[in-house]
This record gives C-alpha cells, sequence and structure tokens, in this order.
C-alpha cells in the first residue's frame, strides 16, 4: 500500500467537505423552491377564492327571478295557489295584484284579493326556494249584463243560468307580479287556466240568489276585463 502523505490527506479532506457543502447547498435550494412553490399555490387559491365571493355577491344582488304558479284548489271561501319562484337569495317576488275572468261562463271578471292574518302584506312576497301557499278571495261575483233582455228576464245572468254551465267552463286566474329585475312600478302578469267545476262551491257561495230585474247594466259602458282593471293594455 502507497503511503497517504500530508498533502494527500489534505486534499481529499478538502473534496469531502466541498462534496458537504455542496449537498447541503442544493437541499437549500430544494426548500427555498418548495418555499416559493407553496406561496404561488396560496396566492391561486386566494385569487379563486375572492373571484368566487365576488361572483357569489354579484349573483345574489344581480340575478333575476323567475315566479311560477299552479292552482292547488278551491273550496267555497277561497282559492288557494302554490306560488313559487326561481332566484338568488337576495331577490324575492312581489305579488301586487290578483284577478280572475271566467271566459263563457257569464260571471264578470273580478278582482281578488289575498286572505292573510298578516297585517304587515309580508305574505304578498316570495322568497327563491320557498313556494309560498296564497289564498284568495272575493267580496262578490256578479253575473254578466244580458246583450239583449226578453220579457220576464232580468237584465243580468242569473245564478241558476250560470251553475247550470258552471261543469263545462274555465275561469282564468291572472296574477301580476313585480319581479326582482322589473324597474319602477314595472310587472307582468302570470296566468293559469281553471275548470270552473273546481271552482263550484267558490262560484256557487259568491253569486248572489237573487238579483232585481234590473242593476247597473245601463250604467256600464262596456266590460272591464282584468287586464284593464289595473291600468294594463295587455298581458
Amino acid at each position: 500500500m502507497t503511503p497517504v502523505g500530508p498533502a494527500a490527506r489534505r486534499r481529499k479532506q478538502r473534496r469531502v467537505h466541498a462534496n458537504v457543502s455542496n449537498l447541503g447547498s442544493w437541499r437549500d435550494r430544494v426548500k427555498r423552491y418548495y418555499e416559493a412553490f407553496d406561496k404561488v399555490v396560496g396566492t391561486l387559491k386566494n385569487i379563486g377564492m375572492i373571484a368566487v365571493g365576488v361572483w357569489a355577491y354579484v349573483y345574489a344582488w344581480g340575478g333575476r327571478s323567475h315566479t311560477s304558479f299552479h292552482f292547488a284548489e278551491a273550496n267555497s271561501e277561497v282559492i288557494k295557489l302554490t306560488v313559487s319562484t326561481e332566484a338568488p337569495k337576495l331577490k324575492p317576488a312581489y305579488l301586487r295584484e290578483f284577478c280572475m275572468s271566467f271566459g263563457k261562463l257569464q260571471i264578470e271578471d273580478v278582482q281578488l284579493r289575498l286572505v292573510s292574518d298578516n297585517v304587515d302584506h309580508t305574505w304578498a312576497v316570495v322568497q327563491p326556494g320557498e313556494p309560498a301557499v296564497v289564498r284568495l278571495t272575493v267580496d262578490r261575483l256578479r253575473g254578466r249584463c244580458r246583450a239583449k233582455v226578453l220579457s220576464e228576464q232580468t237584465d243580468r245572468f242569473t245564478k241558476g243560468e250560470i251553475l247550470s254551465d258552471v261543469a263545462t267552463g274555465q275561469a282564468t286566474v291572472t296574477i301580476f307580479v313585480q319581479e326582482s329585475n322589473d324597474k319602477g312600478t314595472e310587472r307582468h302578469c302570470l296566468k293559469q287556466v281553471v275548470p270552473t267545476k273546481a271552482l263550484e262551491t267558490f262560484i256557487d257561495n259568491y253569486l248572489p240568489a237573487h238579483i232585481p230585474a234590473k242593476t247597473s247594466c245601463d250604467q256600464i259602458p262596456k266590460k272591464i276585463s282584468c287586464d284593464q282593471m289595473f291600468g294594463k293594455t295587455s298581458c
């Protein structure tokens, strides 16, 4: 074996120290790389969360509502509708007016009113995702005026005449709705056709059993429709 001199041992020690130093420097570089990578990932996550938050805020305040309803049932006192709206949570719909027309059944169009124990009228507000059961009633129903009155006939159609056709008639329920995206007093209407057979007890209850031979028909220039009742020209 060749003896190793002091100079050779010093060279070997310097090589070992250099290798150890290089190893430490490599580990430091790897550590710094992952620290920088974590910062980038964290920044991207924060940006993503901010973007999601901004989108949710804009949707909550800027989204549109879409309201619909269907006839549920009727009894002698009230008509029940189920009303729902699809919209962001902060975008309710407002039910403004209600009306019902009777097609070929000889009853005048009539304004419906809400029935509720809630005196602050918040039941006229439909929250998104929370379908509301709306109960409607009338003060009275009234037969239409006859185009031509024959001898011994009343000037309006009687309750008996109307009820004889109720099994085959159709009524239209109209709701005037103010959606969350409607401006000012702008509103639009929703309609549903209901068989008058389903309203028979309601009609029977609110039509007067007896009417005088002559009423106010000669004082009414023309029939007032649901659309005209609230200043609407079309629906």
